[in-house]
């Protein structure tokens, strides 16, 4: 007899069973809209305009390259905080923009170390669960000072 673990969601919630947990991330395959594409286009022009100098091998440590003034130019575009509410900073674009960004980013070998952490997670954090601060926190790190907060 076969029995399915069963995962915890959050305390006091109710708990899934394997075959729940994997039919709940299930993933429908999708293709980019034209403002995708077009926002695809619009990130690869300014990579090639502002990683033209930074040789190949500089590129390959992307995911630990802290480069704070390409992050705040990534921010004047409004590519930090890109699914955040308008009201903390965010730009309120789609996940999916978000992805075709970073997607886009990480291919290229644009340095993120800089910002990541407070875009992926310290500013949706306190957007969730402290919206007095990231009132005040989170437009800075979208727009001024993405350093991970």
């Amino acid at each position: 007899m076969v029995t399915e673990k069963i995962f915890p969601i959050r305390t006091g919630a109710p708990r899934m069973t394997t075959s729940q947990a994997r039919n709940a991330i299930a993933i429908e395959m999708c293709t980019p809209d034209a403002v995708c594409e077009a926002l695809r286009e619009e990130v690869r022009e300014f990579i090639a305009a502002e990683l033209k100098d930074i040789p190949a091998l500089e590129r390959a440590k992307n995911w630990t390259a802290v480069n704070p003034g390409f992050s705040r130019k990534l921010g004047a575009q409004g590519w930090i905080g890109m699914t955040w509410p308008e009201e903390y900073g965010g730009a309120a674009r789609s996940s999916l923009e978000r992805y075709v960004v970073m997607e886009e980013l990480l291919a290229a070998g644009a340095p993120v170390a800089a910002h990541w952490v407070a875009d992926r997670q310290s500013a949706p954090l306190l957007i969730r669960y402290a919206p007095h601060l990231a009132a005040r926190i989170a437009p800075s790190i979208a727009r001024e000072k993405p350093t991970s907060a």
